[in-house]
């Protein structure tokens, strides 16, 4: 198998593995019991809080622990906007995730992109008491987003911002202080972690109320008992990329570089954000004139696991949303696949692809 699909997920780290299975053997206690099995957990768990805490420059208090980016997304925007109590304003590129609760809360006009997938910034941004939400990177294309400047936008009328930083988090460094980022939301299995695990920072000081009641858990944001293990495992791919995510960006992104230059030898296609920053493994790619499902099939027959946009988006026959905004005809956004890899792939995983891309091309482009 060619794995070029780690935008969707990614292979949890086996030191993520080991971590977690004590929790899930021997010391299964529940966090909340008072005894000191209970605490064992427990102590697993604030344990790694701090760790992701110190990861992006926060106090271990502004860390909820949640089942991923999606729940994070809908926490940060749902408990702080409630029905109507305020504005939201968001990107046309941003995860179903965040467009898709959106009918529960009153919305000012979409901000717009440029065809590179990077949002246009005006002095209007944000009005007193309005949420901005902006993706730090886009989930399709790997652009990255101004979060600094909108972050500041905001903050001049009093507006609070939320950032998706699912794509970004263990890529690339990110400090919430320096930014001056209100809500975060992030997702452990886009970086080594195990699915189901994620976090909603929240800086401190800001009040929202409890998304989930119940018992408390979560210091009261997020009730019902701790995924230990998960967390656990979240806690220690942070440690691990921690140690080897700068050497794994420039080695993603020089494979990524070479595997867009083998494609744009071919002819009659187009890099979709190719003039954008970019997270560094992202690779979303228009073959004119082709079926971008028929392509899949194609290089699935061969091992080879791509994508035609978000994961989440599984039984959507409509266009990506995201290439739409973009520009990009309903044809075109049909003909697109996204790639995208990591360091675990190889230069040789990545020529064998581009030969099996020029065979389903052949076939389907007769000259």
């Amino acid at each position: 198998m060619i794995y070029l699909d780690n935008a969707a997920t990614t292979r949890t780290a086996p030191e993520a593995v080991r971590a977690m299975m004590p929790y899930l053997t021997d010391f299964y206690g529940n966090p909340s019991a008072s005894y000191d099995f209970g605490n064992r957990a427990w102590q697993a768990v604030q344990e790694a809080r701090e760790i992701v805490a110190e990861f992006i420059n926060a106090d271990p208090s502004e860390i909820i622990f949640t089942s991923g980016g999606t729940e994070a997304d809908n926490m940060a925007i749902k408990s702080k906007a409630g029905n109507n109590l305020s504005f939201v304003r968001t990107s046309m590129i941003e995860h179903k995730a965040i467009l898709n609760c959106m009918s529960s809360v009153s919305t000012l006009s979409p901000i717009l992109v440029d065809k590179n997938g990077v949002v246009k910034l005006d002095e209007r941004l944000a009005g007193m008491n309005d949420i901005v939400s902006v993706m730090m990177a886009n989930n399709e294309l790997g652009t990255i987003q101004p979060v600094k400047k909108i972050a500041d936008l905001c903050h001049q009328t009093g507006a609070k911002f939320h950032t998706d930083a699912v794509q970004v988090f263990g890529h690339m460094p990110i400090d919430v202080k320096k930014i001056d980022i209100d809500m975060m939301s992030a997702s452990g299995h886009k970086m080594g972690a195990p699915k189901g695990v994620g976090f909603l920072y929240v800086r401190k000081g800001l009040s929202i109320p409890p998304f989930i009641h119940g018992g408390g858990q979560e210091n009261f944001m997020r009730s019902g008992t701790e995924n230990v293990p998960a967390i656990v495992g979240l806690g220690r791919a942070v440690e691990i990329t921690k140690q080897k995510m700068n050497d794994r960006f420039y080695e993603t992104k020089e494979l990524r570089d070479s595997f867009e230059k083998m494609i744009l030898k071919i002819g009659d296609v187009k890099i979709n954000g190719y003039n954008a920053k970019r997270l560094p493994g992202h690779s979303n790619i228009t073959f004119y004139g082709i079926r971008a499902e028929e392509m899949l099939e194609y290089l699935n027959m061969y091992g080879i696991c791509a994508s035609s946009g978000s994961a989440c988006n599984t039984g959507d026959e409509k266009p990506s949303h995201v290439l739409k905004a973009i520009g990009l005809t309903d044809a075109e956004a049909n003909a697109t696949l996204r790639f995208t890899m990591n360091h675990e792939n190889t230069i040789e995983e990545l020529k064998f692809t581009v030969d099996k891309i020029k065979e389903f091309l052949a076939i389907k482009r007769p000259r």
